[in-house]
Protein backbone atom coordinates (compact mmCIF):
# COMPACT_ATOMS: atom_id res chain seq x y z
CA UNK A 1 0.00 0.00 0.00
CA UNK A 2 2.79 2.43 0.90
CA UNK A 3 4.53 1.65 -2.37
CA UNK A 4 1.35 2.42 -4.31
CA UNK A 5 0.84 5.74 -2.51
CA UNK A 6 4.50 6.65 -3.10
CA UNK A 7 4.19 5.66 -6.76
CA UNK A 8 1.37 8.14 -7.28
CA UNK A 9 2.66 10.76 -4.88
CA UNK A 10 6.00 10.99 -6.69
CA UNK A 11 4.54 12.54 -9.87
CA UNK A 12 2.77 15.16 -7.77
CA UNK A 13 6.00 15.99 -5.99
CA UNK A 14 7.85 16.23 -9.30
CA UNK A 15 5.26 18.70 -10.58
CA UNK A 16 5.54 20.79 -7.42
CA UNK A 17 9.35 20.68 -7.45
CA UNK A 18 9.36 21.62 -11.14
CA UNK A 19 7.29 24.69 -10.35
CA UNK A 20 9.47 25.41 -7.34
CA UNK A 21 12.46 25.68 -9.68
CA UNK A 22 10.47 28.05 -11.86
CA UNK A 23 9.69 30.22 -8.84
CA UNK A 24 13.07 31.93 -8.98
CA UNK A 25 12.55 32.78 -12.63
CA UNK A 26 8.97 33.99 -12.89
CA UNK A 27 7.57 34.10 -9.36
CA UNK A 28 5.34 31.02 -9.68
CA UNK A 29 3.99 28.93 -6.81
CA UNK A 30 2.02 25.67 -6.71
CA UNK A 31 0.34 23.65 -3.99
CA UNK A 32 -1.84 20.58 -4.06
CA UNK A 33 -5.13 20.03 -2.24
CA UNK A 34 -4.08 16.61 -0.91
CA UNK A 35 -1.03 14.94 0.65
CA UNK A 36 -1.23 12.05 -1.83
CA UNK A 37 -2.82 11.06 -5.12
CA UNK A 38 -4.98 7.95 -5.22
CA UNK A 39 -5.44 6.04 -8.44
CA UNK A 40 -8.43 7.42 -10.33
CA UNK A 41 -9.25 10.16 -7.80
CA UNK A 42 -8.86 13.69 -9.16
CA UNK A 43 -6.91 16.25 -7.18
CA UNK A 44 -6.21 19.92 -7.73
CA UNK A 45 -2.93 21.76 -8.17
CA UNK A 46 -3.38 25.44 -7.29
CA UNK A 47 -1.09 27.60 -9.42
CA UNK A 48 -0.17 31.19 -8.57
CA UNK A 49 1.92 33.64 -10.61
CA UNK A 50 2.99 37.06 -9.39
CA UNK A 51 0.91 39.83 -11.00
CA UNK A 52 4.08 41.82 -11.69
CA UNK A 53 4.75 39.34 -14.51
CA UNK A 54 1.35 40.01 -16.07
CA UNK A 55 -1.49 37.62 -16.77
CA UNK A 56 -0.29 34.34 -18.33
CA UNK A 57 -1.54 34.11 -21.90
CA UNK A 58 -1.35 30.34 -22.10
CA UNK A 59 0.21 27.59 -20.04
CA UNK A 60 2.40 24.94 -21.66
CA UNK A 61 2.57 21.67 -19.73
CA UNK A 62 4.58 19.80 -22.38
CA UNK A 63 7.60 19.52 -20.08
CA UNK A 64 5.42 17.53 -17.66
CA UNK A 65 4.35 14.94 -20.29
CA UNK A 66 6.65 12.22 -18.92
CA UNK A 67 4.98 12.57 -15.50
CA UNK A 68 1.54 13.97 -16.35
CA UNK A 69 0.21 12.79 -19.73
CA UNK A 70 -2.25 15.15 -21.47
CA UNK A 71 -5.17 12.76 -20.80
CA UNK A 72 -4.52 13.06 -17.05
CA UNK A 73 -5.21 16.81 -17.12
CA UNK A 74 -8.96 16.95 -16.61
CA UNK A 75 -9.50 20.69 -16.35
CA UNK A 76 -7.77 24.03 -15.94
CA UNK A 77 -9.52 27.17 -14.81
CA UNK A 78 -8.86 30.54 -16.41
CA UNK A 79 -6.24 32.77 -14.81
CA UNK A 80 -7.96 35.10 -12.32
CA UNK A 81 -6.47 38.19 -10.67
CA UNK A 82 -6.42 37.74 -6.88
CA UNK A 83 -4.64 40.54 -5.07
CA UNK A 84 -1.01 40.64 -6.16
CA UNK A 85 -1.16 37.41 -8.18
CA UNK A 86 -2.97 35.50 -10.90
CA UNK A 87 -4.29 32.07 -9.93
CA UNK A 88 -5.48 29.02 -11.80
CA UNK A 89 -6.49 25.52 -10.70
CA UNK A 90 -5.38 22.42 -12.54
CA UNK A 91 -7.39 19.24 -11.95
CA UNK A 92 -5.35 16.05 -12.47
CA UNK A 93 -5.96 12.32 -12.17
CA UNK A 94 -3.50 9.41 -12.16
CA UNK A 95 -4.13 5.86 -13.32
CA UNK A 96 -2.21 2.66 -12.66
Amino acid sequence: MTGRILKYCLPVLLVVFTLSGVYAQIGAFAEVDSNYAETGNPFIVHLKVAATNGKPQQTDYSTWRSVVPQENILKQTDWVATGSAFTSDLTLVFFR
